[in-house]
């Protein structure tokens, strides 16, 4: 009979519960007095239940958006690290390219008996026809010392005055070059010897004040055309200039003109590179007795 009891009591809970949910909520209002007393008793066992069902559950790490200490220092050292990199492979670039410029200047014949220093370019004053590099007489320099452009064998000009840091350098485009006038043969693309150099078409070249070099008087005589051309290479090949200057590049023919006469042509030379632009220049000091037996 209890038992009869029991499951009556239950279901009739149920129909009571389902007929109160479909009900119009104006019938239903008169429930809304038992929410007060429930939370008076339900309130203050909320908080100890909530902190149980946190230890009871797996976390969750709640994303604000921002990183943590740790990945803040992770990031700066990798950003360290990137630029430590960077730094290395810039230094491994330029010694590459100051072997590269060793090798090139190597090749010039003259240079055989000189110890190549490289120099930065640290200023120049407009209109002085002149650049200052970041070397001096503590490392061997001279007035008359012979510069290179880096990765040519491009001749720059002559060193005119050396302190201990610092050098002036005269650039061979400047009408103030002394010698001022270059004996050049034209033609010639590799460093050749004396005896080859011999045979090929002259000039004597000079500042025009512009940048340029230039010859009123080439003999062209016939069949000379396929050498003296535009674009056509000019090295130094003059005993009034430092041995070590000797076949460097003075440019390349960039202009043919007619000369005062048919058996005469004007050129007109430039550097092949602007000299007076060069970040930095080799500079050619001659090798003591104990350097050249090392």
């Amino acid at each position: 009979m209890r038992r009869y009891r029991a499951q009556t009591w239950g279901g009739g809970a149920v129909v009571v519960l389902l007929v109160l949910a479909l009900a119009p909520q104006r019938a239903t209002a008169w429930a809304g007095w038992l929410r007060g007393p429930v939370e008076t008793i339900l309130a203050p066992g909320a908080r100890p239940l909530a902190m149980l069902s946190t230890l009871l559950r797996p976390g969750r790490t709640i994303d604000t958006g921002r990183p943590d200490a740790s990945e803040l220092e992770l990031q700066r050292q990798r950003e360290e690290l990137e630029t430590e990199l960077a730094r290395a492979n810039a230094r491994i670039a330029e010694l590459e390219q100051l072997v590269r410029d060793l090798q090139v200047g190597a090749a010039a014949p003259g240079l055989g008996q000189t110890r190549p220093v490289v120099a930065a370019r640290v200023g120049q004053a407009m209109g002085s026809g002149t650049i200052d590099v970041r070397a001096g007489d503590g490392e061997g320099v001279v007035v008359g010392t012979v510069a290179t452009a880096r990765g040519t064998q491009q001749l720059v000009g002559l060193v005119t005055s050396t302190g201990p840091m610092v050098s002036t350098v005269r650039l061979i485009t400047d009408r103030r070059i002394e010698p001022g006038l270059m004996q050049a043969t034209i033609g010639a693309e590799g460093a050749r010897d004396a005896n080859a150099q011999a045979s090929l078409p002259r000039c004597q070249l000079h500042p025009d004040g512009a940048g340029l070099l230039v010859d009123e008087q080439v003999p062209a005589p016939p069949g000379s055309e396929s050498i003296i051309r535009v674009g056509a290479l000019v090295r130094l090949d003059d005993p009034t200039w430092s041995g070590a200057a000797q076949l460097l590049i003075l440019g390349r023919i960039e202009r043919i003109e007619d000369g005062a006469s048919p058996q005469f042509r004007k050129i007109v030379v430039r550097p092949i590179v602007d000299i007076s632009r060069v970040s930095g220049v080799i500079l050619h000091v001659r090798r003591n007795d104990d350097e050249g037996q090392g």
